[in-house]
């Protein structure tokens, strides 16, 4: 794990506490941000890593849910599409597609399937 967390695909934010702080840092031009790389910053055309932030808006394996948003998630109901079912997490949880729980702490560790610069978007 690192002390990363994903803002955009092609960004990222140093966490402190677990928690991401600070101005958000830029991938180059061409690059996406991945933690499952050696590098934190690929190329876009590599098809051997997976970049994060990928996977907003997308069911997941099981076809049960999808988070739509840091802190919110739909329905799949067992298909690939996103029903109008919706709900929300407490501020302090993160919609997680690859943890089982579907909602962690983000001060755990648990990091936000969806960009954080989504949420920032939806306050301002």
């Amino acid at each position: 794990m690192t002390n990363l967390a994903c803002t955009l695909q092609t960004q990222f934010q140093v966490c402190v506490d677990g928690l991401p702080t600070g101005t958000p840092l830029s991938c180059p031009s061409g690059y996406i941000y991945s933690t499952t790389a050696a590098n934190i910053c690929i190329p876009r055309d590599n098809t051997s890593v997976v970049g994060d932030c990928v996977e907003c808006h997308i069911c997941d394996a099981s076809q049960t849910f999808a988070c739509t948003g840091v802190r919110t998630f739909a329905l799949c109901l067992g298909t690939k599409a996103i029903s109008n079912i919706v709900g929300s997490y407490a501020p302090y949880l993160v919609c997680s597609i690859d943890y089982p729980h579907i909602c962690g702490k983000e001060s755990l560790g648990i990091p936000p399937t969806c960009p954080i610069a989504d949420e920032l978007a939806t306050t301002d």
